[in-house]
């Protein structure tokens, strides 16, 4: 309500509107803009995250490529399998659930953010 304040001074002195009138179309217009991102935003939002979770086990064997070829034209080679299998362990382990669980987080948190705004908005 606090930030809704100014806006709703400036329809009152602009419009020479009632103070009710002024409270209720700002509060409308605030309630269409959450619902609008509500609506259309947030899926957005969270099928690029879910995207970018799913393109993170196809970037790692990017990454695991490009670790290849700068070994070979260094003439570095790792000619312990131990240690190859240890790297990709550790990618398949950690990196990848990690990312996973990073970005449904985070999506998570969105939606989340977006459920209580719309909700302290309406009540």
């Amino acid at each position: 309500a606090y930030m809704l304040n100014q806006p709703m001074k400036k329809l009152e002195k602009k419009f020479k509107l009632r103070r009710g009138l002024s409270v209720l179309i700002i509060y409308g217009i605030t309630l269409i803009i959450l619902i609008f991102s509500w609506l259309f935003i947030v899926p957005v939002i969270e099928s690029n995250i879910n995207e970018l979770a799913l393109s993170i086990p196809s970037g790692i064997d990017q990454i695991q490529d490009l670790i290849n070829n700068i070994s070979s034209q260094f003439k570095f080679d790792i000619t312990n399998p131990d240690i190859k299998a240890q790297i990709n362990d550790f990618i398949t382990k950690v990196l990848i659930p990690v990312s996973s669980f990073t970005a449904s987080t985070v999506s998570n948190f969105i939606i989340n953010l977006m459920s209580t705004i719309v909700s302290y908005t309406i009540n």
